[in-house]
């Protein structure tokens, strides 16, 4: 297999994986965080410039620990991890992990696969803590409750936009062709 093929492979299992995170009963709690977080404030974040992600070894789908290892290495002590939520382009929260630079500026640094906006929405939401679980993996937690991927703003929409495009994937359309609308 060559090396575009592997790729092509690759992305449509990170992608399957994604798409079965988003496909989950609704459920009141969740209703009441999207409710939450309607109030709360808003910040812009900037991308990090691609090629000073890739200098940065950055791995993707890490943001959480990519935005932990890089406070604890910032040799001038400024720059904090701060946990939230990204509005998406559908409206949906995805619970993700930022740089703030104490003043009011806010970075990532994580490689983008199908979202590459330059600025996004982000609501810094400090109820969210974090836990480790039985599994070995730390787990954010609102309210009591260990957060998956995110929240949806209207989840019978966004379950079926998910089976859509897990639908195409295992059909074989290629990955970036599956998730454009």
């Amino acid at each position: 297999m060559g090396e575009a093929k592997r790729r092509e492979a690759g992305l449509r299992e990170q992608l399957l994986r994604k798409v079965d995170q988003w496909v989950f009963p609704a459920s009141q709690w969740e209703a009441d965080i999207v409710a939450d977080l309607n109030g709360l404030p808003v910040v812009t974040v900037q991308r990090a410039d691609a090629k000073e992600i890739a200098y940065m070894r950055m791995p993707v789908s890490e943001c959480h620990g990519n935005c932990r290892w890089y406070e604890a290495n910032d040799p001038t002590g400024t720059f904090k991890a701060v946990v939230g939520w990204l509005v998406d382009p559908d409206g949906n929260y995805v619970l993700h992990s930022v740089i703030s630079d104490g003043q009011g500026g806010y970075g990532c640094i994580t490689p983008a696969t199908a979202d590459n906006r330059q600025y996004f929405e982000f609501i810094p939401d400090s109820k969210i803590s974090w836990r480790d679980g039985d599994d070995g993996y730390r787990h954010a937690v609102r309210d009591g409750r260990v957060i998956g991927a995110g929240v949806r703003v209207d989840p019978d929409k966004t379950i079926a936009e998910a089976l859509e495009v897990k639908r195409k994937l295992l059909a074989g359309v290629p990955p970036m062709k599956a998730i454009e609308r």
